[in-house]
């Protein structure tokens, strides 16, 4: 959700994304539907380093005992789930120039064994609405001379990010307090 310099990959915290909602999309899955567990890092406008989470799920019996959030009606792109994270409802506000500054989102999902799925991210434009870059990508094309057939490569390398096991831990920079 911030800037990374393009050679070290060091998140730049200026410019970031401040528009009030992004939509997070994910398909629907079968036999099990999927539910989504979003943590959004941030930093405070004390400079505090904090986690808000939220969990969502389509599947109506199973949220009676989860405790998770429905997700919106619609959908997003050709994913069947859409949730639009609105980020004063987790008390985020990302509003130049004294505001809170959204670092990164991890997107975990949840009841999908061994499946995979896609997940999407779709920044809901206006000002500050736009997705920084997410990493860099290469291309590379290459021409049989004797036949002409013509091959291309796309590699992506995206931004580093914390491992999971993290997300569970507690760090103070000063002193801990109930």
């Amino acid at each position: 959700m911030v800037r990374h310099d393009d050679v070290t990959g060091e998140m730049l915290q200026t410019p970031f994304y401040t528009a009030a909602s992004l939509n997070v999309c994910w398909e629907i899955t079968t036999p099990t539907e999927t539910a989504l567990e979003v943590s959004i890092f941030y930093k405070d406008v004390s400079g505090n380093y904090k986690i808000a989470r939220g969990a969502y799920d389509a599947y109506a019996v199973r949220r009676g005992s989860n405790s998770f959030a429905d997700v919106d009606a619609g959908t997003c792109a050709d994913l069947g789930r859409k949730k639009t994270l609105v980020w004063a409802d987790f008390n985020i506000y990302p509003n130049p120039p004294t505001s809170d500054i959204i670092l990164f989102l991890r997107l975990k999902p949840l009841y999908n064994i061994n499946n995979p799925i896609k997940i999407g991210v779709v920044g809901l434009g206006g000002s500050g609405g736009t997705l920084p870059s997410q990493g860099a990508c290469f291309e590379s094309t290459a021409t049989l001379t004797t036949s002409g057939i013509t091959r291309r490569v796309r590699q992506c390398q995206f931004h580093k990010s914390p491992p999971a096991v993290f997300d569970y831990v507690l760090f103070s920079g000063g002193d801990l307090s109930k």
